[in-house]
């Protein structure tokens, strides 16, 4: 995943006006974020879950005062971000069960995230609705407001919801630095010759030069090329690749792996961090969100097919767990070699400087708050406070940010993988599996309560799609995922799963010797000589 075009302003509700460097490496990017400058900008009004009553309003004359961005640049903003450092983690997640197998079950993922983000859009469009009708009320210029996740849980689930998802958001950022630091030393290491901790000490101390030194607009300008680097490198080794490839041994499959597979395809194929930002970018407009997020996330399956089948096509059943990306770069010829190492390289840097970016802008919003309160009761000195402002403030967040998941890859240079699995089968299924299905059931929960029972109110698009249907605010509000709370239990219920998987693999044998430890402790207790 590369969330570049994603901060924790949007995440967690952190009250951050991007400056126009910090977009998407994609050629829409300029647009998103201005846009966005002028969206994050407002504060929400009001901490409690609140659609307006239906009325009449010249929805015509709003519209005409709102930017929107155009569908092919939505689906850009889709297939950019999902295809980041997660593919990296997926031949040697995916070896053990097979082409076949794996195959399968990241075509069942991808169905389950289609429907998670659709249901990120139906309830993120609702809050935009209600903020328009809120500003509409009170005489304000209509604008599309990006609602982050975190106040989406805020407003349909309390204010715990929102404290809760702020926290996954950091720990889940927090684990993915340190699987990118850890393969970054792998990478980097290996083409310099140098030994992984090494080559992860100087890519984070180079990357977070770059940051302080150029800030969001390097970042910007970097991550463009290096995406631009990453599809051109991709289409190479598929072409390179398949010549090279031995397809007999894709005919390998052992379907009881393939559920340890989940985790990584999870966080592999996650772009739900950039959908409430797709829609503002899209003004609202659920015809085009839905069809952004359905031909947006099809080019990346596409792509992990592919990358699956050509890696997987160098390792046999009998390879004794080696890694198959590193089987590629070592056995391939020169120049796929050369080109998966290079791919590799672009992967890890785009995904790291967009999780770099959130955490250090989150981590700053926070440092200037508490600066902010100390002050008012103790007395900095004016030139300490100027630097902290200007060049203090930034550098202290980028070393919160670096230095702590840096020091953790380096002690633990094989981390990669089992940090990738780990935010895959809790941090992202609870963010992206779990809440939304969570989300959607209060928000229609709400709308049967005040509107009328939701078999009432169609769920079918055809009146979103219509472009001269009645415009009122529950017409708006369709449900993009059908089948009611079952459909909405059953998503949530597959994350769940997913969890519990992963769990029982994690803590399984520990469990499993609670009983004999309780025992021993037992027995050393009434053996123990009294007195």
């Amino acid at each position: 995943m590369c969330p570049l075009q994603v901060s924790s302003a949007q995440i967690c509700g952190a009250p951050i006006c991007l400056s126009k460097g910090n977009s998407s490496s994609k050629s829409t990017g300029e647009n998103v974020l201005k846009a966005v400058e002028e969206l994050i900008s407002d504060q929400p009004y009001t901490d409690t879950l609140q659609v307006p009553k239906e009325k009449d309003f010249d929805f015509v004359s709003e519209e005409s005062e709102v930017k929107s961005g155009t569908v092919l640049g939505a689906v850009a903003l889709i297939t950019g971000t999902t295809i980041g450092a997660g593919i990296l983690a997926l031949p040697a997640a995916v070896a053990p069960a097979g082409f076949g197998p794996s195959s399968t079950v990241l075509l069942a993922a991808w169905t389950l995230l289609l429907g998670e983000a659709l249901l990120i859009a139906e309830v993120n469009v609702a809050i935009m609705e209600e903020r328009k009708e809120y500003r509409r009320e009170h005489g304000r210029p209509a604008t599309q407001l990006t609602v982050g996740l975190a106040e989406m849980a805020g407003r349909t689930i309390g204010s715990e919801g929102q404290a809760a998802v702020t926290l996954g958001y950091l720990g889940t950022s927090g684990t993915l630095m340190v699987a990118y630091l850890a393969k970054s030393g792998e990478i980097f290491g290996q083409a310099s010759q140098l030994s992984p901790e090494t080559g992860a000490a100087l890519f984070a101390t180079v990357m977070g030069l770059v940051l302080y030194v150029g800030g969001t607009q390097a970042a910007d300008v970097v991550n463009r090329f290096l995406t631009v680097a990453l599809l051109a490198l991709f289409a190479g080794i598929a072409v390179v690749g398949g010549g090279q490839a031995d397809w007999s041994l894709l005919s390998y499959g052992d379907w009881g792996q393939a559920s340890s597979t989940v985790p990584v395809i999870f966080l592999a194929l996650v772009y739900h961090d950039l959908i409430p930002v797709l829609c503002s970018y899209l003004g609202g407009d659920l015809r085009d969100v839905r069809k952004s997020i359905i031909l947006g996330s099809l080019p990346s399956l596409v792509m992990f097919l592919t990358w699956n089948a050509i890696a997987l096509s160098v390792v046999s059943e009998h390879s004794g767990g080696s890694d198959p990306l590193k089987m590629l770069i070592e056995n391939a010829g020169p120049s796929l070699s050369l080109a998966v190492q290079g791919f590799s390289g672009a992967a890890i840097c785009t995904s790291f400087i967009g999780t770099a970016l959130a955490l250090s802008d989150f981590a700053e919003t926070q440092l200037s708050t508490v600066v902010d309160k100390v002050g008012e009761k103790v007395e900095i000195p004016r030139p300490v406070y100027k630097w902290w402002n200007k060049d203090g403030v930034r550098a202290t967040a980028l070393v919160l940010s670096l230095v702590p998941p840096c020091a953790i890859a380096c002690n633990n240079p094989d981390i990669f993988l089992g940090a990738a699995n780990f935010a895959g089968a809790y941090g992202m299924t609870t963010l992206y599996g779990i809440l939304p299905p969570v989300m959607a059931w209060n928000m229609r929960g709400y709308l049967a309560d005040t509107y009328g029972p939701s078999q009432q109110r169609s769920t079918d698009s055809s009146q979103v799609d219509e472009p001269n249907s009645d415009p009122s605010l529950i017409d708006r509000l369709q449900e993009l995922v059908p089948g009611g709370n079952p459909v909405l239990a059953g998503l949530a219920l597959s994350a769940f799963a997913v969890q519990v998987m992963r769990a029982s693999q994690d803590f399984g044998p520990q469990i499993h010797e609670l009983p004999k430890l309780v025992m021993a402790a037992a027995s050393g207790v009434l053996d123990a000589p009294i007195g």
